[in-house]
């Protein structure tokens, strides 16, 4: 029997409106994956890159976070998110996953109770962060997405991606994302904002320009999957 992985009509969604605003762009937009009915997490990114080998319009596998990319998978081992074997095989993978394999990987994100997506579902072609305009024109989305994921919380990786979810909700908090992560880290509690969506918990971006974060990360993953 098949598991359903994805929501059809949220990603029918971001294909038109992507179309619609970035028709001529050589990257495919990418949608969340994993567990689709209460999961225990949300993993929310700011934006896929184009090390996703599912953004090539040339791949008709899953279109999902993080595919081919090891280095993220790593981190959620380490955080106890995933299973070891699974990072094994991923790791001896690397980049050059089949159709095959990436449908066993979300199989198994969806058995372990999380859903990874992104804010921004279009995928940049640099490291850049997306324009407030993107953020702006895909968030409702996300906040949708949530809603129907019915989540227990949601982890926003990145000041940018908490922020707009907030924004999106209309939620005024004095405290900042700094702070949140820091008092997470010395008080070995996990602080966060309760939403009609999940609550909703800031987490340091843990790879490429805050990878100075990823132990930070890797410890605040470990306290809000406890």
């Amino acid at each position: 029997m098949s598991i359903q992985l994805q929501l059809p009509a949220i990603n029918n969604r971001i294909k038109k409106i992507s179309k619609i605003y970035y028709g001529d762009h050589k990257l495919d937009p990418i949608y969340g994956a994993g567990q689709v009915s209460h999961p225990k997490l949300a993993l929310v990114f700011i934006n896929p890159t184009k090390r996703n080998i599912s953004t090539n319009k040339n791949w008709d596998g899953l279109k999902a976070p993080w595919i081919g990319c090891a280095n993220i998978w790593q981190l959620f081992a380490d955080a106890n998110l995933i299973d070891p074997e699974v990072n094994k095989a991923i790791q001896l993978t690397k980049s050059n996953w089949s159709k095959g394999f990436t449908l066993d990987v979300y199989r198994h994100v969806a058995k372990k109770g999380l859903y990874i997506t992104n804010m921004v579902k279009w995928a940049g072609i640099d490291a850049r962060l997306p324009e407030r305009e993107k953020i702006k024109l895909y968030s409702p989305i996300l906040i949708e997405e949530l809603s129907i994921l019915k989540t227990e919380r949601i982890i926003a990786f990145g000041q940018l991606t908490y922020e707009g979810i907030k924004q999106t909700l209309g939620i005024k908090n004095t405290e900042t994302f700094g702070n949140l992560n820091e008092q997470m880290l010395l008080q070995n509690q996990v602080f966060g904002i309760s939403t009609s969506i999940g609550q909703l918990v800031p987490c340091y971006f843990p790879v490429g320009q805050g990878i100075k974060n990823k132990n930070k990360s890797i410890e605040i993953l470990k306290l809000v999957s406890s």
